[in-house]
């Protein structure tokens, strides 16, 4: 029986990151009734901060979406 493989799987990782990240920027806007995430606020990140590290949410794909963006926006200061 030969080794199960999966050729290029970082590829279909990175798509799900991207689509994952995509779709928590698209919800922060709604919710914020922003136009980009740069708009945030230090108070609306902190309280993303919290729901990330909520235990309920520890394996949620979403938070690691919104754990992508704040990242990115820590990375602008």
């Amino acid at each position: 029986m030969s080794a199960f493989e999966w050729p290029l799987i970082d590829k279909w990782e990175e798509e799900i990151r991207n689509k994952v990240t995509e779709e928590a920027a698209e919800y922060l806007l709604e919710y914020y009734n922003i136009q980009n995430v740069n708009e945030l606020t230090k108070d609306q990140v902190s309280a993303i901060r919290n729901f990330i590290d909520n235990p309920d949410n520890k394996y949620s794909l979403m938070c690691q979406g919104l754990a992508n963006i704040i990242m990115w926006l820590e990375d602008l200061e």
